[in-house]
């Protein structure tokens, strides 16, 4: 079912299917077409998917830091909570980006105030700093 949503456009069923194809569920597992549903969805502006892009490129699938923070940002404006911690991540760490404690914060803030753990404990410590 996800297959006959996705290939009928729809952004919620080519993400899903992405991830049938990134986890071998009820396919091969295939990481060259977990991407190519991946990007289907986020290019029609699916934060999801984008986050998953994001994660594509920054865990080493095929690494592209460029990519990961493009993928990440666009996820993280939507309102992604995932996807603005690890945008804070990489301002903290300067993976990516030019480093900025700033931004960090502004993107752990973002992700920590929708209940996201890791963003909540790294804002705690650049804070306490």
């Amino acid at each position: 079912w996800y297959r006959k949503s996705a290939e009928q456009g729809d952004e919620f069923g080519q993400n899903k299917l992405g991830w049938c194809y990134e986890v071998g569920a009820g396919v091969k597992r295939d990481m060259t077409e977990a991407v190519y549903w991946y990007r289907k969805s986020a290019e029609q502006g699916n934060a999801n998917a984008q986050n998953d892009l994001g994660w594509h490129y920054y865990s080493g699938y095929e690494k592209d830091m460029t990519e990961a923070v493009y993928w990440y940002r666009k996820s993280a404006e939507q309102g992604n909570a995932q996807g603005q911690n690890f945008l804070g991540m990489f301002y903290e760490t300067g993976t990516g980006v030019e480093k900025d404690l700033n931004q960090a914060v502004y993107w752990y803030r973002k992700s920590a105030e929708q209940g996201n753990a890791p963003a909540q404990a790294s804002l705690d410590r650049l804070l306490k700093g």
